[in-house]
């Protein structure tokens, strides 16, 4: 297996810079997701590696081949590369069985069955649904089988742009699952392309965060979350707590009190950030308290229910501070109430 380089590529639309020059490795067998807005880039740099598009400049290699060099560049169709878009792309007049072997030769007969076969059992598809047609199955399994069908021919990347974009929530995240399941099974290196951050951050090993057609940010999904290089960053990357704060050795002194962080033989004023999920809410005072002998006082301005969790709103009086968090339902306070928040883990500091 082989990894895939991307150096310096470029791509112009006319006076538009879709692409700025970017870099990234996509180890073999690994799983990568590009993140980011409507317009940042990522959708062009798919259409790149798959050789639908030539790059102004730049080069992209798998292991010792040159698939492109500036606009010099080798054929989609002889990439070894599969793709599954948004929509799936099956052809409505074919059944299940010959949408996923179209790429497979004739004169594999049997065997070509029996390949068939082991697709279906792969994407976690019945062998039942063969031979219906693709618009009596449901969203979720006309995406599995585009996933067979690219895996069918045994690609050697598998770019995703997009695939679980027009699924409901629940149905999104089961087949993320299978797809990912699926691609490690056979050892397929892969690139997704999405909007959903979640979605990034739970699907690969590795996320680059693209802004204006340049990365921010690669690197494996817990340090973009956890130690984003920039505030742009950690707020596109999820809900961020920002707060100024006075940085001494191995802590900072802010709102919240005194946290512990890596500040990097930074002194004085600096800015922190806090994922919500870290700040603790107690009821009661608890005991014991933080680190510097005192949990922070807050008053519950809010609460919205979502179900599982929910959103509250709490207020630091002293602070004129309001800060967004997420609990869960059960036992969650009320408008109001008095509580006390602690912080774990660290802040990261800027």
């Amino acid at each position: 297996m082989s990894d895939l380089r991307i150096r310096g590529l470029v791509k112009r639309y006319g006076n538009v810079v879709a692409l700025g020059g970017v870099d990234l490795d996509v180890p073999a067998g690994s799983r990568t997701a590009v993140v980011g807005a409507s317009g940042s880039g990522k959708s062009t740099l798919l259409r790149l590696v798959a050789g639908f598009e030539a790059p102004d400049e730049g080069t992209i290699a798998f292991g010792d081949e040159l698939l492109a060099k500036g606009p010099r560049i080798i054929p989609a169709h002889k990439r070894g590369i599969g793709i599954v878009s948004q929509d799936g792309a099956l052809f409505p007049h074919l059944d299940i069985a010959d949408n996923i072997g179209f790429g497979l030769p004739k004169e594999l007969s049997g065997s070509r069955d029996q390949r068939i076969g082991e697709l279906l059992d792969a994407v976690e598809l019945s062998r039942s649904l063969a031979s219906r047609r693709p618009h009596q199955l449901s969203g979720g399994q006309q995406q599995r089988v585009a996933l067979a069908r690219a895996l069918a021919c045994r690609p050697r990347l598998m770019l995703l742009d997009e695939p679980f974009s027009a699924l409901d929530a629940s149905l999104r995240q089961n087949v993320r699952e299978v797809v990912a399941h699926a691609l490690e099974a056979a050892g397929i290196a892969s690139i997704l392309v999405t909007h959903d951050q979640a979605e990034a951050l739970s699907f690969a090993d590795q996320v680059a965060v693209i802004r204006h057609g340049e990365f921010a940010q690669v690197g494996p999904p817990d340090v973009l979350y956890l130690r984003p290089l920039t505030r742009e960053t950690a707020v596109f990357l999820g809900k961020a707590i920002l707060l100024p704060a006075r940085a001494g050795e191995g802590f900072v002194d802010c709102a919240l009190g005194r946290i512990p962080a890596d500040t990097e033989g930074k002194t004085g004023a600096v800015d922190v950030m806090l994922r919500p999920e870290q700040v603790l809410l107690h009821a009661a005072q608890p005991s014991p308290v933080g680190r510097d002998g005192r949990s922070i006082p807050a008053t519950v301005k809010t609460v919205r229910f979502e179900g599982a969790d929910c959103a509250i709103v709490v207020e630091i009086a002293d602070q004129a501070l309001q800060l967004a968090l997420k609990l869960p339902s059960f036992g969650a306070p009320k408008p109001g109430d008095l509580v006390h928040l602690l912080v774990g883990g660290e802040a990261h500091v800027f």
